[in-house]
C-alpha cells in the first residue's frame, strides 16, 4: 500500500522542522519550494516567460532569476501574483507528477509527502490520500519571525496577510497540528499523526530516513 501526504501550513509555523521528522521516519519527501526554484533556473522556458512578461530586468547578468526585483513586483499585488503563478505553476505540476511517478516506481517507497505551503492553491491537495496543516498562534507566528528573521512586527503581519488565512487551512485539511508549544509537543504530535496514517492506510514504512 503506497500513501502520498500533502504537508502545508503557514509561515514560522514549523512545517520545515515537521517535513524533517517525517524524513527521518522514511517518507519520500517533495518539496515543492526547491521545484519552484528548480522550474525558473537559468535557460529555462518558466525564466524566459518571466523576463517577457515582466521585463529582461528580472533576469540577473549570471542569467539567473533576480527574486528580490521580481518579489517586489508580485509582493501585495495579487494581479502579478497570479500573471506569475500562471507561468510557473503548470511547470511544478508537470515535475511534481514525475516525482510522484518516480515514488511508485521506488519498491521500497511506501509514503510520499507533498511539502508545500500553497498546497491547496495549487490545487496539488487533489494528488493526495490525506492533507496535514501545520499551524500556530498568530502571535506565536509575529513573535517567530521578528526573533528568527529580524523582521518589524508590520513585515510580520504583511507576511502573513500574504498566505492563506489559518481558518481556511483548519477548514480544508484533513488533520492539523498546533506548533504553538515547545518543539518537543510537536514532535509528538506528528509521531502520533504517523503512527495513525499508518494504521488508516495500512501502510509499513521503510525504516530510516529517505533521500
Amino acid at each position: 500500500m503506497r500513501v502520498v501526504v500533502g504537508l502545508t501550513g503557514g509561515i514560522a509555523c514549523g512545517k520545515s522542522t515537521v517535513a524533517k521528522q517525517l524524513r527521518g521516519l522514511g517518507a519520500w519527501h517533495m518539496d515543492v519550494d526547491a521545484v519552484g526554484r528548480q522550474v525558473v533556473r537559468p535557460g529555462s522556458p518558466s525564466l524566459d516567460a518571466i523576463a517577457r512578461a515582466f521585463g529582461a530586468a528580472m533576469v540577473g547578468q549570471d542569467g539567473a532569476l533576480d527574486r528580490p526585483r521580481l518579489a517586489a513586483v508580485v509582493f501585495g499585488d495579487p494581479d502579478q501574483r497570479h500573471k506569475l503563478e500562471a507561468i510557473v505553476h503548470p511547470a511544478m505540476r508537470q515535475q511534481i507528477g514525475a516525482d510522484l511517478a518516480a515514488f511508485r516506481a521506488d519498491p521500497q517507497a511506501t509514503v510520499a509527502v507533498i511539502d508545500a505551503a500553497i498546497l491547496f492553491e495549487m490545487g496539488l491537495d487533489a494528488l493526495c490520500d490525506e492533507t496535514l496543516a501545520i499551524v500556530a498562534a498568530p502571535s506565536v507566528q509575529i513573535a517567530r519571525l521578528r526573533a528568527e528573521r529580524n523582521l518589524s512586527e508590520q513585515q510580520a503581519l504583511q507576511r502573513l496577510a500574504a498566505q492563506l488565512d489559518q481558518a481556511e487551512w483548519l477548514a480544508k485539511a484533513d488533520h492539523s497540528i498546533d506548533n504553538s508549544g515547545t518543539p518537543g509537543e510537536l514532535a509528538t504530535g506528528v509521531d502520533k499523526w504517523w503512527q495513525g496514517l499508518c494504521q488508516r492506510h495500512a501502510v509499513v514504512p521503510p525504516a530510516g530516513p529517505s533521500l
